[in-house]
């Protein structure tokens, strides 16, 4: 009987162990963008797209096109509309993340935010154009460990869209 109750916990400790190991690993968001503007017109417009947005910048270089937004906090809510919850290899999310913030918060500990940071790079293609390159990177707390998230893409977009509205609109 003692053999089977310490093979039990054995394997309980190796699942707990092991339950962000066996989640499919999320990769980074990109788009890239090609734009029929000057790559300093573009760079101005998204500097007030991130400052309409409310999102605080860490890195600003008109000059090598770089910018660079601080990791920003994500409610529970706002991570299940903007990314998918962390799967197992079998591909299927584990929860969502308002379930897993009701499932595991306490008054001590949050659960179920995550975090996003974005980098854009405004690179030249000719003197009236330019791309710009949108990464961005989600996290999330899962089983006491930050784990990446997959974007649905629904925020890039909508910055993007920004970006585009922002270029198209005159005296700005």
């Amino acid at each position: 009987m003692s053999i089977r109750v310490a093979s039990l916990i054995v394997a309980l400790g190796i699942s707990a162990c092991s339950s962000t190991k066996s989640l499919v690993e999320a990769k980074p968001y990109r788009q890239d963008l090609k734009l029929d503007v000057t790559a300093a017109k573009t760079f101005d417009a998204l500097v007030a797209v991130i400052n309409a947005n409310n999102m605080r910048m860490a890195t600003v270089s008109k000059d090598a096109g770089v910018l660079e937004v601080a990791p920003s906090p994500v409610s529970a809510e706002d991570m299940d509309r903007y990314c998918g919850f962390p799967a197992h290899s079998d591909g299927k999310p584990v929860s969502t993340f308002s379930e897993y913030a009701h499932d595991h918060s306490s008054k001590d500990k949050s659960a179920g935010n995550g975090s996003v940071q974005l980098s854009f790079l405004v690179t030249n293609v000719t003197a009236e154009s330019c791309n710009v390159s949108l990464t961005a990177n989600w996290t999330t707390t899962y089983a006491e460990q930050t784990v990446a998230c997959d974007s649905k893409g629904v925020l890039e977009a909508r910055l993007i869209d920004q970006l585009k509205t922002q270029l198209l609109t005159p005296g700005k």
